[in-house]
């Protein structure tokens, strides 16, 4: 209306300004013009404005709940009465629950505390929140009272309120807060539906307790903490499926896949306490754990896709793709395009953050990983993340020189072993890379774990440079060292880079005098080493040997077993001309091989054999299949695949030149071209 009378306004002015003496033409036809261009404007406006957002009425913003007059030992408990109630909501379909504790900052609140009605409308409206949630905690004298309001953000409305006092103390203020909000529910959904929330009221007073602080932990990515808080809570009250199924989250982020397994087995043995949406969540985190990559992906899909802005289920995709081999490529890719719908669908949700920040600083791209780097720091990760995100922007921003990496390695062996992988991953940063595990040789107090993943790691990087006589020496001074097991390295080395062939034809050599042909007396990983040096060199009657006792003793052994055996029978296929078989062979469906397996195992990831598929297809012509399978190096799980980035680049930039595709043929050559210029550079034994 304001504006309409602003439109108006010229016409006025004309008007009076007939009364004035020697009024021009030029200056009357000015103000009618003003008027007519505003008009249009005007017009044009009211056509082209986007149209108000709808919001949905089964989103709910909760925000923390004011506090008046608590002791200093209730402090907190209006953010855990808003996190009680966000459980509620969660038990209650179709309701959706928004923390909004995040976006809330100091100068948000009102003298009373509360959040401003103008702030709580905007933090809905944004995440598409038809419905707000606040109130207040209050104690005095022998009495607490929780009041709690819900809000129309569409309407700018109080929709409903409601109050409960009970005797201070008689039970804790969290659950007071719960149950005054459970009679708001059925405003949300059918006046005439009973609401049960005792799923969550029901649990052991001491397991809601700790259950919300591993939630305050967990929201905040200090995993580790929440897991033995969740933990705690599942051991307080063994019925609690939802303590069990987040501390089986936080367990899976850790790494931690027993303990992850063992909670995933709590929560699905009592699936019906669980929201329903978390059913096929909890089963895609199973089948996650247990390493059954495409079997976890369809679980994962079936949660997220009537659930598009679940955050905690599209970064679970995410991390499928980034730390499992499915069969869908490129997995690098896919794994970053479900961190970012996952910080898309919630940005209170800070787990995707991390990767983010590894997946930018890995490619160089530092102005991004500054940026996701510093929303991270809002949330106030624990130690451990800080001096992991430090490390890696600190080198790939000004170079492995500006690091003192020995002090690092003083402060955390761990961290420093996080920073080398995740920078070595692709060959991406190996400078980077290469500092973080020289550092952790050199460490007095490095454990044998974390010195045989520091030589994985130093030795795929010599690989990556062809620096044959520095790979040699750092395998001699394992094996006086006494990690007999580093002469393998010479087999995977032979297999990804022509130049190494001579080292790897004596550790062959070696084997066989120590065995004297009794294969049995080693795994099936390292027969499957020995037996694919024996095809690569065209002994066939000694790899065919190999693979019969892999068969033999895989009768009651394991899928990867099998799956090794395959590898071998491919390759002798293939040597006898036929490739259909072959290729049949190598590309069926991976085992199911666990994370922490793939990150270390020499034989489980088949790098040799992904290459050569890739191979086989760009011989066949099927070059976007061979792009596909060839991509899989630049994946950060498997360690192993490091030494096998050159050939694999110069077989993608091959088959993209074959493909006309200039662009992509300049993106690998210039990675290739990056490692050759840090190869010339070396930096010694």
């Amino acid at each position: 209306s304001e504006f309409l009378e602003a439109l108006d306004k010229p016409t006025k002015r004309y008007i009076a300004d007939q009364e004035r003496p020697r009024r021009g033409r030029r200056a009357v036809w000015a103000a009618a013009g003003v008027g007519l261009a505003l008009a249009v404007a005007t017009i044009g406006w009211l056509m082209l404005r986007p149209e108000p957002r709808v919001l949905n009425p089964n989103k709910v913003v909760v925000f923390p709940f004011a506090e008046r007059g608590l002791a200093a030992e209730d402090a907190g408990a209006g953010y855990d009465a808003a996190l009680m109630i966000g459980a509620a909501l969660e038990q209650t379909d179709p309701l959706k629950w928004i923390d909004a504790r995040p976006r809330v900052r100091a100068e948000d609140l009102d003298e009373d505390g509360f959040v401003t009605a103008a702030t709580a409308r905007s933090i809905s409206e944004h995440r598409g929140a038809r419905y707000f949630i606040d109130g207040f905690v209050r104690t005095g004298g022998d009495s607490a009272t929780v009041v709690a309001r819900l809000h129309d953000a569409a309407g700018d409305s109080l929709v409903a309120q409601h109050h409960l006092s009970v005797p201070y103390g008689a039970m804790p203020l969290h659950q007071v807060g719960v149950r005054a909000a459970a009679s708001l529910l059925p405003s949300l959904v059918d006046p005439g539906r009973e609401i049960d929330i005792s799923a969550i009221v029901d649990r052991h007073p001491a397991a809601l307790t700790s259950w919300l602080q591993g939630e305050r932990a967990y929201r905040s990515f200090r995993f580790a903490e929440a897991l033995e808080f969740y933990l705690r809570a599942v051991d307080q009250d063994s019925l609690f499926a939802q303590a069990a199924i987040k501390g089986a989250q936080a367990a899976s982020w850790l790494d931690q896949s027993q303990d992850a397994e063992a909670l995933l087995e709590v929560a699905l043995a009592r699936d019906s306490l669980l929201p329903t949406r978390y059913r096929p969540f909890a089963r895609g985190l199973r089948s996650y754990v247990r390493g059954e990559a495409d079997s976890a992906l369809v679980w994962l899909n079936q949660a997220v896709e009537p659930e598009p802005e679940w955050a905690e289920a599209w970064y679970a995709v995410g991390e499928t793709y980034y730390h499992l081999l499915p069969a869908e490529a490129p997995l690098d890719s896919l794994a970053q395009a479900n961190f970012e719908a996952a910080w898309r669908a919630d940005s209170s949700f800070a787990v995707p953050l991390y990767h983010l920040i590894e997946i930018a600083g890995r490619r160089g791209d530092t102005e991004p990983m500054r940026e996701l780097a510093d929303r991270l720091e809002t949330f106030g990760p624990d130690v451990r993340t800080q001096a992991e995100i430090y490390l890696i922007m600190r080198c790939v921003e000004e170079g492995p020189e500006s690091v003192d990496w020995s002090a690092a390695a003083d402060q955390s062996i761990p961290v420093l072993h996080q920073v080398g992988w995740s920078l070595a991953a692709g060959a991406y940063q190996p400078g980077c890379a290469e500092a973080a595990f020289r550092a952790i040789l050199d460490a007095p107090d490095a454990r044998s774990n974390e010195r045989w993943g520091a030589l994985l790691g130093l030795q795929g990087i010599h690989v990556v440079h062809g620096r044959v006589a520095e790979a040699s020496h750092l395998v001699d001074s394992a094996l006086v060292a006494g990690t007999a097991y580093a002469r393998a390295l010479f087999l995977v080395d032979g297999m990804a880079d022509p130049r190494f062939a001579e080292d790897a034809d004596s550790v062959q050599a070696y084997v066989e005098r120590v065995l004297e042909g009794d294969w049995d007396r080693v795994s099936a990983s390292n027969r499957w080493l020995a037996g694919v040096w024996y095809c690569h060199r065209g002994k066939d009657a000694e790899c065919a040997d190999v693979q019969r006792s892999i068969v033999r003793t895989s009768v009651e052994g394991t899928a990867l077993d099998a799956a090794l055996a395959r590898s071998l029978e491919a390759r002798l296929a293939l040597h006898r001309g036929d490739t259909v078989r072959a290729m049949t062979r190598l590309s069926a469906p991976a085992p199911a091989v666990r994370s922490e397996t793939l990150t270390w195992d020499l034989a489980a990831p088949m790098a040799a054999d992904r290459l050569l598929l890739a191979r086989l297809l760009a011989a066949r012509g099927d070059f976007p299949e061979a792009l596909a399978a060839a991509s899989v190096f630049d994946h950060p799980g498997p360690n192993v695949f490091v030494p096998f980035v050159p050939a694999s680049l110069r077989l993608r930039a091959e088959v993209a030149e074959v493909m006309g595709d200039r662009k992509l043929t300049a993106r690998f050559r210039e990675r290739l071209a990056r490692l050759d210029t840090e190869a010339q550079l070396g930096s010694g034994p």
